[in-house]
């Protein structure tokens, strides 16, 4: 049973702990803001190179534009010329 005269510190007990788990929250919500922004980022630049890259050497048959070519690329992109 819980006396009078320390009751006062339960209380505050329970107010940091609601402290510390909202603190918590707001800190995992600020840190996938910050994955998923960047990872957003990273889809536009490379939807970005990708419109360069066709604009500067297009397509020369219908093969070329193949969605299995496309992937072809990506893929050799992202292991020889990724930093």
């Amino acid at each position: 049973m819980i006396a009078q005269n320390t009751s006062w510190l339960t209380l505050t007990n329970i107010l940091l702990g609601v402290a510390v788990v909202l603190c918590a929250v707001i800190a995992a919500l600020g840190a996938c803001y910050g994955v998923l922004s960047s990872l957003k980022k990273r889809k536009s630049y490379e939807a970005e190179l990708d419109h360069d890259m066709d604009e500067m050497f297009p397509p020369h048959s219908p093969a070329e534009t193949s969605p299995l070519h496309k992937l072809w690329h990506r893929l050799c992109r992202r292991l020889f010329h990724s930093p």
